[in-house]
């Protein structure tokens, strides 16, 4: 099998000089491309990717402007439901496992923001759902509150108890124009206020101040 080596061409807009900032080329190794439709995580002035080989964490440093490869543990290789997400301050990453339907397990915490190396978290948290198009789709910054979503429904769970927050899910209304039989739904979270962003801030500090 012969892979193809990708470059991607990168442009930041620059609000204080308001003009678009054409930044360094990244060429990712051979068989590596970035999950476009996927939301990056923000995390310590740090935006963050998942590869498509599900191998590596693409990252970008809003304060240097820079790129980097972050490896994932060796025992996640090649898994294919994994989510980055943000737990305690940190970069952590959720993993679905088959067992009884689909199940919501932590696995991994990146140790510190500059570094390098993952860790065990002290609580694994778990969740199961009898739905095989479920997955997590935002994290709430307690940890103790997850929005999850199926194929045409949304629900908040508590991590504590590992119960639905409320008895029903909440029905999407999907276009009549979709194809069900071969499209896909991707829901993420979207900032719908007009408070000022910004990505310099840690999510955890904006998450502190308004509680």
């Amino acid at each position: 099998m012969q892979y193809k080596k990708f470059t991607v061409v990168c442009e930041g807009f620059d609000s204080d000089l308001f003009a678009w900032k054409r930044l360094d080329h990244v060429i990712l190794p051979k068989g590596e491309f970035l999950q476009i439709s996927s939301v990056p995580v923000s995390n310590n002035r740090f935006l963050h990717w998942l590869t498509t080989s599900n191998k590596n964490v693409f990252r970008f440093c809003m304060k240097t402007e820079t790129w980097s490869l972050l490896p994932l543990p060796n025992d996640l290789l090649y898994s294919s439901s994994l989510v980055l997400t943000n737990y305690e301050g940190k970069l952590g990453i959720i993993r679905w496992r088959p067992k009884s339907g689909r199940e919501l397990k932590w696995t991994w915490v990146l140790d510190s923001t500059f570094g390098k190396s993952w860790v065990n978290p002290k609580e694994e948290k778990s969740i199961v759902e009898e739905d095989k198009f479920v997955k997590p789709v935002w994290l709430h910054p307690s940890n103790d509150v997850i929005l999850m979503a199926g194929f045409d429904w949304v629900g908040l769970y508590n991590m504590k108890t590992n119960n639905r927050m409320k008895p029903q899910r909440f029905k999407v209304s999907l276009p009549y124009s979709f194809d069900y039989t071969s499209s896909s739904v991707n829901y993420f979270p979207f900032r719908s206020d007009y408070e000022k962003l910004d990505l310099n801030e840690d999510d955890v500090e904006k998450s502190n101040d308004r509680s």
